[in-house]
């Protein structure tokens, strides 16, 4: 949440003078009180202070409601509305998840922010602060369409998506097809087998518009059936079409282009290679494009896999930058979480543009039905079924160990990490016993978080030892030159260390990452990109991985996140699951449906009804 947090407040700042030079320009005795009482992030109490900074009187009331604006972005919301009363996200549904607020707080804060978005919609001191029903790109930090308040980044990113979604659907695929062809190839397939019915069906809608969406859980074949997509398209077209053919393959993460590269390599041209979203567009790790230049991608199609992991600014720079006439699919899975920044895009535009969605549903792995039938019933808020299922499970089970001692869990799942290796230990080998099994947390802080598992299992487990000693990591940032890639998740080996030594990397330690060729590579780790150990990986960063057995950590707190993080979570495993959690919170967990504000479908209807009106 630091991430979003500060890119904020990055955003509100921007040309302006800096926080602590206007830190005692407005002073708001209650919200500052309420903040220091119950130990807030201060961020959004900030982002107010900036964006008041030029006002002589205090506007407590607009103050409150910046911060729970700025609040919602920070928990993935594009906005916040006001209606009959009362505001959406609530104010309960967001504060309490950093603090254990009593209900007078949360009402007075709830009066404070209805009254504030009157002020904000009323009083003409605001003109410069905040634009209303403009067309278009906006230069205001505020915006209010209707009844929503965003902030001007939001907005007019959410105003690219739906500008370039609307040109993108009007257009009909530059490069048209064969339709008798198609139809001919796809039914060979189905007839042998290679295709089911929808998956056939998804390659049929795909071949005739710009936009397509494949939707599916886990199993059931998208990146298959993208494959042979594309395949047929290719063969659809005369050979001097196909000589100049432009296809870009891209994930929002280097793990999730890897894993895209290994499932289409058998179906698609060698030069073609997977790229992150960041190196498709040139954008760099701050968030800026190289060159400042607008982007256009050369591109006749582009596929994105693992596209729920898009948030709502890339998702904007992406659909800006695809010329009109090209082919764009995306792959994903409507059910798992969100992005990590605002907005859930994938999900929001599957829903504003059914016609281009299609859905897969039948699991092509045996192995994995207790599995997703598992997934379903948390999907539907299903709590009989998931219970049963724990109950009475055998790929499925609910562990009893008290989730209240830390050294419990590591004495029950220590020998489940390969330490000692041997000189004759096998790279590949040594990355598939790291692939066997993985802990997962939502939660990033606390006794159950990632950071505080991590270190527990480290210390542990590395001791001083006359053999190399293998650790699991995680890449925390992307080397290009290196091919490494944000996620990434491979294993650190340590040469044997005296009593006298630390175990940070030095010369003639090395770190092993999977690779088409050989099956490993096998690196220098004084070379490797920022990481952190991976004994334990928070659902968020294990999105776009699998392993066989999964340990899923429901601490107290997982229930903030919905029922999309116990969902994402499950959909990890390959063969077995435990969940570790009282019912109490699984059941919360499970009933908890985390939906994401955005004016997109709103926004989309009031231009349909202008142009009848128009008309």
């Amino acid at each position: 949440m630091l991430g979003i947090a500060q890119k904020l407040f990055n955003a509100v700042t921007e040309n302006r003078v800096p926080f602590k030079a206007c830190k005692s320009a407005l002073h708001w005795k209650y919200l500052e009180h309420f903040f220091t009482h119950y130990e807030l992030s201060p961020i959004d109490l900030q982002v107010a202070k900036t964006l008041l900074k030029n006002y002589t009187m205090d506007f407590e009331s607009v103050a409150a409601l910046i911060c729970h604006l700025s609040n919602a972005v920070r928990n993935g919301h594009l906005m916040i509305k006001v209606e009959n009363g009362g505001i959406f996200p609530s104010i309960k549904s967001i504060w309490t998840k950093e603090s254990e607020i009593s209900d007078e707080d949360l009402n007075k804060i709830h009066t404070l922010c209805i009254a504030g978005f009157q002020e904000l919609e009323t009083n003409p001191l605001f003109k410069g602060l905040i634009s209303k029903q403009q067309k278009g790109f906006i230069t205001t930090s505020l915006y209010q369409f209707e009844n929503m308040l965003y902030f001007q980044r939001y907005f007019n990113s959410e105003t690219a998506v739906l500008e370039n979604l609307s040109r993108l659907q009007k257009s009909e695929p530059s490069l048209k097809c064969d339709n008798e062809r198609i139809t001919a190839s796809i039914k060979t397939l189905l007839d042998n087998k290679t295709l089911l019915k929808e998956q056939a069906e998804a390659i049929l809608k795909a071949s005739t518009r710009s936009i397509t969406l494949i939707c599916g859980g886990p199993g059931t074949g998208k990146t298959y059936t993208a494959g042979y997509l594309l395949k047929i398209l290719t063969e659809s077209w005369p050979e001097e079409v196909r000589l100049n053919l432009k296809i870009a393959l891209a994930a929002p993460t280097g793990k999730a282009a890897s894993n895209l590269q290994k499932s289409l390599s058998h179906l698609i041209a060698s030069h073609c290679k997977a790229k992150t979203l960041h190196q498709l567009l040139r954008i760099r790790s701050d968030g800026k494009i190289i060159n400042d230049n607008p982007l256009t991608l050369n591109a006749d199609i582009i596929l994105i896999d693992e596209s729920s992991m898009i948030d709502v600014t890339m998702m904007a720079k992406l659909l800006s930058s695809v010329k009109t006439g090209t082919r764009i699919i995306f792959l994903g899975d409507q059910h798992q979480l969100p992005s990590i920044d605002a907005g859930a895009m994938f999900s929001d535009i599957a829903n504003l543009i059914p016609e281009a969605k299609a859905t897969l549903q039948v699991c092509l792995r045996a192995e994995l039905q207790e599995i997703v039938d598992f997934g379903k019933a948390i999907n539907e808020g299903n709590s009989g079924s998931v219970f049963r299922i724990l109950q009475n499970g055998n790929a499925v089970k609910k562990i009893a160990i008290d989730p209240n001692l830390e050294e419990n869990l590591f004495q029950h799942f220590k020998n489940r990490f390969p330490l000692i290796l041997k000189d004759e230990s096998n790279p590949v080998e040594i990355l598939k016993s790291f692939d066997q099994f993985k802990m997962l947390s939502p939660l990033r802080s606390g006794s159950f978080g990632v950071d505080s598992l991590n270190r527990i299992f480290f210390q542990g487990l590395v001791k001083k030892s006359n053999h190399s000693i293998a650790i699991p990591i995680m890449l925390l940032r992307n080397d290009s030159q290196l091919e490494l890639y944000n996620g990434e998740v491979g294993v650190l080996v340590l040469a044997p260390r005296g009593y006298d030594e630390t175990f940070n990397a030095k010369k003639g330690d090395y770190a092993l990452f999977p690779c088409k060729i050989n099956g490993f590579r096998k690196l220098p780790a004084l070379t490797l990109p920022q990481y952190e150990y991976a004994y334990c990986l928070s659902v968020h960063k294990s999105q776009g991985s699998e392993f066989n057995h999964v340990l899923c950590l429901l601490p107290q707190g997982s229930e903030h996140f919905g029922r999309e993080v116990l969902y994402t979570a499950v959909t990890r495993a390959r063969l077995s699951l435990m969940i570790l959690g009282n019912d109490a919170v699984i059941d919360s967990t499970i009933k908890n449906k985390a939906h994401r504000l955005s004016g997109l479908e709103r926004r989309n209807q009031n231009e349909i009804e202008n142009s009848s009106t128009t008309c």
